[in-house]
């Protein structure tokens, strides 16, 4: 399934910013299609301002670019980052119907399928996304609800007809959130166990409890403020909530200030620390939703995440200078999408510039992620 997660306050300091993307990176363990941030902020003149930024990556390569890092930082007084991590279910994997989705005043992210949305599911340019945020432009937002209702879904939304900050779902999806200890700063998370290993990175800041959203009302919030609205919606049915999942996922942090990779300043950005990302402690998670599969994926040419048995045929293929076959484990440093060379002949750095001409002199080294 898609990921929800973001962070509101008045304003959001760097750390708060790093800490929604610390809950990105964790929505990429099985929604790696896209990934895609909301910035909204105000300039000096008191007028909002946004940056949308989206890409047909998992959220560890989105916050690793630094493209996206730096749109994220130009946005002036930010107070929201609101964001999305795909699992494509309907419509291709296009940047067009990765998420949010700007729709007129909606600013939407969706998680969940609604099939009763989509007229041919086959479409490669379908969304049910995209008719759920049409519909919230045109319908009163609980009569929007009731209508996805059909299918599954929990959203975050910006509703500039009324200026507010919503959150609702259904039976079928979860939504939790998480205040700081003084109520200043708002996170959220499709699944309890990404706030919990927020807590748990962050042993040092106070943080109350998480709480998972009502299906029976609208979690609305004035974008000017802090104060929350609960509104009633009219539901046919009533959901028993669905269990939840264990994942695990190694982040990549720099070992001298400890900030995340790309948000890193110090001089030397090469150094970095593996951390293991920790589960949700087991009481707050059924042991019926556990899930003990492990995933991989192979981070090879320009740190890009392939899959396992794309990346095989390639190293099948050979070294590029000895031409003998590698396995995913072994360590290889790639000098374009298909060529690589072992570690035996990266060590003689004269034969690799023979085989790396042109202007890209630079070489990505494999590692095998471990996705869950």
């Amino acid at each position: 399934m898609c990921r929800l997660f973001g962070v509101y306050s008045h304003p959001l300091s760097g750390a708060e910013i790093e800490r929604g993307a610390f809950l990105g990176m964790l929505g990429a363990t099985n929604s790696s299609d896209s990934t895609g941030v909301y910035m909204l902020g105000r300039n000096k003149k008191g007028k909002l301002r946004y940056d949308l930024s989206k890409d047909t990556v998992d959220a560890i390569s989105y916050f690793d670019n630094k493209t996206h890092v730096d749109a994220i930082k130009t946005v002036d007084n930010p107070f929201l980052m609101m964001g999305h991590c795909r699992w494509a279910t309907i419509g291709a994997v296009t940047k067009a119907n990765a998420q949010p989705i700007l729709h007129d005043k909606i600013v939407l992210c969706h998680n969940g399928t609604i099939e009763s949305f989509v007229k041919d599911k086959n479409d490669p340019a379908a969304s049910d996304s995209k008719e759920f945020a049409k519909r919230l432009q045109e319908k009163s937002t609980n009569e929007a609800l009731v209508d996805a209702d059909k299918g599954a879904y929990a959203v975050s939304f910006c509703n500039f007809k009324d200026g507010t900050l919503n959150f609702a779902r259904n039976g079928q999806r979860t939504l939790w959130m998480m205040y700081s200890k003084g109520g200043g700063i708002l996170y959220w998370a499709t699944e309890l166990w990404m706030l919990v290993a927020l807590k748990t990175k962050e042993s040092g800041i106070e943080f109350q409890e998480p709480f998972l959203l009502s299906i029976d009302t609208i979690y609305s919030i004035k974008i000017n403020s802090m104060k929350m609205e609960t509104r009633d919606v009219v539901f046919p049915k009533k959901y028993e909530t669905p269990s939840e999942a264990i994942f695990k996922r190694s982040m990549v942090y720099c070992a001298m200030c400890q900030k995340l990779e790309s948000w890193c300043n110090c001089e030397k950005k090469t150094t970095v620390l593996h951390l293991p990302m920790l589960p949700a402690p087991p009481s707050s998670v059924p042991s019926s939703g556990v899930v003990k599969t492990t995933k991989w994926k192979y981070r090879g040419w320009d740190r890009v995440l392939y899959s396992i048995s794309d990346v095989v045929p390639r190293l099948k293929g050979g070294c590029t200078i000895c031409k003998k076959p590698q396995t995913p484990s072994a360590e290889t440093h790639w000098f374009s999408e298909k060529n690589f060379v072992c570690s035996d002949c990266f060590k003689d750095n004269a034969t690799v510039q023979e085989f790396i001409v042109g202007p890209q002199k630079k070489t990505y080294q494999s590692e095998l992620v471990r996705l869950q």
